[in-house]
């Protein structure tokens, strides 16, 4: 077999594509998340693209024997991995550096340069290079900001993934050299690099105690009985998700702003918050009492579930009330 490293090696992307893939998946399902969701499309596509590229290499090996993959199949396979970079590279920015548009304009020079138009893939390749780069700068830019490894980790995948896009396009220039191979084994090694922190999702689904809603989740400044304790920031974040709406104690439109930023809420959530805020303030701890009387006066069916409620108290006491809410009282 004259491409069989090519083959396994792209076999191998294929297995880690659908295995990552999969597992975000299963994330999405137990959180909800939208961006697990993207993730999982991502893996899927550049797994796919893989697979493609194997098919490729192992028909030319045993049934076209011409001694390269077929034009066509190697361009749909490409194409696949350029849709799964596409979503990889803006699930995980939160705010452009530069002008999108001078930004994207700065970084296609380079490939667009480097490349001949005579094959979409080329094209391809180009676009991917592009949104690779960027997709990683803004990560890199995010890491900086939070210093957290898991973010430090998708900014060094999708930097791999990208390099690994630009070596590939040198195997066109150089064809009889292993470029192709040093660019699969990297753009493999930017996909576990990726993969990393999806791995920390949790495989289950916590179910929530219906007698939540009668006590306070945790109260730091007093006794309360403790149903749930999340265990990790995973399971937080999956308790978060079925919060409906929050009432939290405003303290001032920053406070709100962080809350939201923190806790990736959908805007709309703090509503009852920022109106009471600005209709009478701060009022310290009753505050809370205030939002909550709004809440319900705007309550419909359409808003059954639940709500969180938080209030501050002096020092460094909170307290955090799950609230069950199904009819207007």
């Amino acid at each position: 077999m004259e491409f069989f490293l090519e083959t396994i090696l792209n076999l191998v992307g294929l297995l880690v594509g659908l295995v990552i893939g999969t597992i975000s998946y299963i994330g999405f399902k137990n959180t909800g998340s939208p961006t697990l969701f993207r993730i999982s499309i991502a893996f899927f596509a550049i797994g796919i693209g893989f697979g493609i590229l194997a098919t490729g290499f192992i028909l030319d090996d045993f049934i076209f024997k011409t001694g390269d993959i077929n034009r066509g199949i190697s361009t749909l396979g490409v194409a696949s991995q350029t849709v799964g970079y596409w979503f990889i590279a803006f699930s995980h920015t939160i705010r452009t550096f530069f002008p999108k548009s001078r930004y994207f304009r700065s970084i296609g020079v380079i490939p667009l340069f480097l490349v001949s138009f005579n094959y979409v893939e080329n094209i391809l390749r180009a676009v991917s290079f592009i949104l690779l780069v960027y997709g990683s700068i803004e990560t890199l830019i995010s890491y900086i900001q939070g210093r957290k490894k898991t973010t430090l980790f998708v900014a060094i995948g999708l930097g791999l993934l990208g390099f690994g896009e630009f070596i590939g396009w040198y195997s066109f220039v150089f064809p009889e050299t292993i470029l192709y191979v040093f660019s699969i084994l990297i753009k493999i090694g930017g996909l576990i690099a990726v993969g990393i922190p999806v791995s920390k999702i949790p495989f289950r689904k916590i179910s929530f105690d219906e007698n939540l809603s009668k006590y306070s989740w945790f109260n730091l400044g007093g006794p309360a009985k403790v149903i749930f304790k999340p265990m990790n920031l995973n399971e937080l974040s999956i308790f978060l998700k079925n919060i409906r709406e929050f009432i939290p104690h405003p303290g001032g439109a920053k406070v709100l702003d962080a809350l939201e930023e923190v806790y990736d809420l959908k805007t709309g959530k703090l509503d009852h918050s920022r109106q009471i805020l600005k209709n009478y303030g701060n009022m310290s701890s009753a505050t809370v009492l205030f939002i909550l009387e709004r809440a319900i006066d705007k309550f419909d069916n359409k808003k059954k579930g639940r709500y969180l409620m938080t209030a501050l108290g002096p020092g460094f006491t909170s307290g955090f009330m799950n609230l069950k809410i199904n009819n207007k009282i």
